[in-house]
């Protein structure tokens, strides 16, 4: 009788043994692949970041080259109005040289003065809207500057995330094998057990 109680006891023994090395398993796979799945989520939103880090950082740097080409023009302008005041100044004085004082001179003098104040008027404005622009320039250095060193730990992010999930996948195939093998470890012995008991 005690034999009998033996033979029955030790099959039923494995298979809860089995069963639960079984759930086991399973849940250390479910574990692994939930860390899988939020990796690879936390890998998403840092490419996302990333790309939209470097959409603004694209606009701001052809924002930064619009300007620069404008500041280049303006300074182009600038000497060119520059010279060419010069260059009437030079003739008026020739003029007032050259010609008697009369009515007529006298007229063009109060004329050429006012021209020089309009001139010397528009010069300032000009100085001043190319100060303006030169600081404009250096906000648009600095933050793009800024956005270098966001697109720079970005990048570093989602690089260091990439190489998280490769990892995980690589640990995850890993667990897997092992857990196959070991499950049909103990399907091959429950399988052997179970022959030599009965």
């Amino acid at each position: 009788m005690y034999a009998h109680f033996v033979r029955v006891s030790i099959p039923r023994v494995l298979t809860l043994c089995l069963q639960a090395q079984y759930e086991a398993l399973q849940n250390t796979l479910k574990n692994v692949e939930q860390e899988l799945a939020q990796t690879r989520s936390s890998l998403a939103e840092t490419k996302s970041t990333f790309e939209s880090a470097r959409e603004e950082w694209q606009v701001d740097k052809k924002t930064l080259e619009d300007a620069i080409v404008d500041m280049t023009g303006a300074e182009k302008n600038f000497a060119e109005d520059r010279l060419s005041r010069e260059s009437n100044a030079q003739q008026h004085e020739e003029r007032v040289r050259v010609s008697k004082p009369s009515v007529r001179s006298f007229i063009f003098l109060l004329i050429s003065a006012w021209c020089t104040q309009a001139a010397e008027e528009r010069y300032s404005r000009e100085v001043i809207a190319h100060a303006e622009a030169i600081k404009s320039i250096d906000d648009l250095k600095r933050r793009l500057h800024d956005l270098q060193v966001s697109e720079r730990n970005n990048r570093t992010g989602a690089e260091t995330a990439q190489a998280k999930l490769a990892t995980s996948e690589s640990s995850w195939s890993q667990q897997r094998q092992a857990l196959d093998r070991e499950i049909t470890d103990l399907t091959s012995r429950y399988s052997g057990s179970w022959t030599l008991c009965c």
